[in-house]
């Protein structure tokens, strides 16, 4: 079961906004960058290389070189808002986001990942403005609703937290996700109440029973 949505994965308070359904920006092979004119492209070829490598340093200087050529490169732009967004650097990445946001026209994903950024460089009414604009562009996106959902549980709100997420997940999804952030708050007992209504509803769910029975294991 897959409940992290985003560009990245950090923790489980870290979850951003797009996964295997984020834009395709395409990573080249090494044989992509060879022998052909250096552009925009092949800086962001470089830049996918050296981030595959852990070497995050070169792949910003490379994201940025595309960027120089072009300033609209999207892949480059979303690469780089990714990057910046998984080393914390959140205010340069909402300078990014909000570049991808222009770029792209104002797509639902881009509202979603820079309010994503928004959230995390402690900037939360930014944060819920831009995810409703993602919502309005895209009711069903399931990246926006569940990360604006686990926004809303982190800030205690559980019953917009719960219409959020029940907007693109079925029930018994609702109640793992916010047993997953009362367990990110250390409330360990609504955490177990929250996934036995799930495994009321899906017997089946794996990741409930574990939780659940980890959470047993700790007391």
């Amino acid at each position: 079961m897959k409940r992290a949505i985003g560009c990245v994965v950090l923790s489980m308070a870290l979850i951003g906004c797009a996964d295997n359904t984020s834009p395709d920006h395409s990573r080249p092979a090494d044989s992509a960058i060879k022998d052909v004119p250096i552009n925009a492209d092949t800086h962001y070829a470089a830049a996918q290389l050296a981030e595959s490598r852990g070497e995050f340093g070169q792949a910003i200087d490379q994201y940025q070189a595309a960027l120089k050529e072009q300033p609209n490169h999207l892949g480059a732009l979303y690469g780089l808002g990714c990057l910046q967004v998984e080393l914390r650097h959140y205010s340069s990445a909402i300078n990014t986001w909000q570049r991808y946001v222009k770029a792209t026209g104002g797509s639902a994903i881009a509202y979603c990942d820079l309010a994503y950024a928004e959230e995390w460089a402690g900037k939360p009414a930014a944060a819920v403005s831009d995810y409703q604009r993602a919502i309005k562009k895209d009711p069903q996106n399931e990246n926006t609703r569940v990360n604006y959902g686990l926004m809303l549980a982190r800030q205690g709100d559980m019953d917009a937290a719960a219409d959020q997420l029940g907007a693109v997940l079925p029930q018994a999804e609702v109640h793992y996700d916010l047993g997953s952030v009362y367990v990110a708050k250390g409330n360990k007992d609504q955490a177990k109440a929250e996934y036995e209504k799930a495994l009321k509803l899906d017997p089946d769910l794996s990741d409930a029973k574990a939780k659940l029975a980890s959470l047993s294991l700790d007391q």
